[in-house]
């Protein structure tokens, strides 16, 4: 981490590690983390020697949410004053939510300890979600009385159902790792000594893929959810055709053939 910055960030390998570092307010999102994360975001985006983005948090939470203690300092503005601010606030944050989610190379959240409010969206915008025993995951919005935000009333419904969705957001449930993992988000769940052994395995299995097929299903999978059967056809012609043009695919074809024919000899 360089200064006091709130998000600390390591390149090793072609995995850039992003650690939300604000370990004294569990992480909660502010705006300097939001500054510096985006900022992040579009180096890692950028960097061609960067294959995976890894999301994590220090100090034993991954994100607790958006700063609660920043919402009491508008307490003294009038009414309309505060909600002009939250809309100014919460419309700050979409190209943060919006980058990720179309992110272009694969993205793993480690999550350990607690999430809440902005933590659960930007986990659910990623590809990957490894957790341990002890994370929880907060729906906490309803208990301080705001709405949804940060994508989340788009991302929730859509990996679980509305009502289920309902039933958590409204009600301001708050659910276990394994809880999170049975309703569809979250990959693994392992013991809390197991975080990292996890991580370099998928870390692993991630990075045997090639790389344009990789971002080539992510781009599908993204638009299917607004594309007719028409267009995501022809969009599924379009990357194919891509990837088939790769040296991956020469690669990956020929030596595949290659074993095939010794198999038969």
């Amino acid at each position: 981490m360089t200064g006091n910055s709130p998000l600390a960030v390591h390149v090793q390998d072609g995995v850039m590690t992003l650690v939300f570092d604000r370990p004294e307010a569990r992480n909660a999102m502010n705006a300097a983390m939001r500054e510096a994360f985006c900022n992040a975001l579009e180096r890692a985006q950028d960097d061609a020697d960067i294959q995976i983005l890894v999301l994590r948090g220090n100090g034993g939470s991954f994100i607790a949410g958006g700063d609660v203690k920043s919402f009491a300092e508008t307490l003294p503005m009038t009414r309309s004053q505060r909600r002009d601010a939250f809309v100014q606030r919460v419309s700050s944050a979409a190209p943060m939510v919006s980058t990720l989610v179309n992110f272009p190379k694969p993205v793993v959240a480690v999550i350990e300890g607690a999430v809440a409010g902005a933590g659960i969206s930007i986990a659910l915008s990623c590809d990957f979600i490894v957790a341990n025993r002890s994370a929880r995951f907060s729906f906490a919005h309803a208990h301080i009385g705001l709405a949804l935000d940060v994508g989340l009333s788009y991302l929730l419904p859509r990996l679980m159902g509305t009502l289920d969705a309902k039933r958590l957001a409204m009600l301001g449930e708050q659910v276990s790792s394994e809880e999170a993992r049975n309703f569809g988000p979250v990959t693994a769940v392992v013991e809390d000594d197991q975080v990292e052994q996890a991580l370099q395995q998928l870390l692993r299995q991630v990075s045997t893929v090639p790389q344009q097929a990789l971002r080539s299903i992510k781009t599908q999978l993204l638009a299917s959810s607004h594309n007719s059967l028409t267009e995501q056809l022809a969009l599924e012609a379009k990357l194919v055709g891509e990837c088939a043009g790769s040296a991956d695919f020469e690669r990956r074809v020929a030596a595949f053939v290659n074993k095939s024919i010794g198999e038969e000899t």
